[in-house]
């Protein structure tokens, strides 16, 4: 997903070329959120990797959600890492475009 952030809008391209144009006016909350994974062996059920996903929450003032990923952007989301400081990077630069 391509992001790219204006004042006051965010814009998503998704992979199949369509967009959708995000008022930031409408956003009350943005923040960070970890979902923490675990990825079961093949051999052993008790073998597991934890891998957590970072994702940046922003909370519509119609109580709806919209989680982006982290790490799967491009654009002015590049730098936004599957970790912590990629989310808090993600969280700073859509404050910086909100009214």
């Amino acid at each position: 997903m391509v992001i790219a952030l204006t004042s006051g809008l965010m814009t998503l391209t998704l992979t199949d070329g369509s967009q959708q144009v995000v008022n930031l006016a409408n956003v009350v909350d943005v923040s960070a959120e970890v979902q923490p994974n675990k990825i079961y062996g093949a051999d052993n059920s008790t073998q597991t990797t934890d891998v957590p996903q970072w994702y940046v929450r922003l909370h519509f003032n119609d109580n709806r959600w919209l989680d982006l990923l982290m790490g799967q952007q491009s654009g002015d989301g590049s730098g936004w890492a599957n970790n912590q400081s990629g989310a808090n990077t993600a969280v700073a630069a859509i404050a910086a475009v909100m009214p």
